[in-house]
C-alpha cells in the first residue's frame, strides 16, 4: 500500500473514533525532511526530571531499619528509592515552610 502524502501546513483532522484515527495514520505519509521541527525544551515535558546539572547531589544517611520500608514504598509508587526520598524531603520542606 502506498501512503498518501499529507499537505504541508494542513491541520490534522478531528477523529470520531480510535479506529478512524488509526486508519488515518496507517494511510498517511508525512515527509520528515520538510517538517518544521524545533527542539523540545525539557522543561515542557511532563514527568521529565530536570537534568542532573540543575541539581546538586547529596548523600543522606538512612537508618538500616528504614531501608526495607523505603524500598517497599518506592516499589508501590513505581519510583526509584532516590526519587522517593527526594520527593519526601521536598514535601517535608514545603510543609515546614507554611
Amino acid at each position: 500500500m502506498t501512503k498518501k502524502p499529507w499537505p504541508r501546513g494542513k491541520p490534522i483532522p478531528e477523529f470520531r473514533s480510535e479506529a478512524e484515527e488509526a486508519d488515518f495514520w496507517y494511510r498517511t505519509r508525512f515527509d520528515d525532511r520538510e517538517a518544521d521541527w524545533k527542539p523540545l525544551d525539557e522543561a515542557d515535558v511532563p514527568g521529565k526530571a530536570r537534568s542532573t546539572k540543575d541539581r546538586r547531589r547529596y548523600t543522606v544517611a538512612v537508618a538500616v531499619a528504614d531501608v526495607p520500608k523505603v524500598r517497599a514504598l518506592a516499589r508501590r509508587r513505581k519510583l526509584s528509592e532516590s526519587s522517593l526520598l527526594s520527593d519526601l524531603i521536598r514535601k517535608a520542606l514545603r510543609a515546614r515552610a507554611k
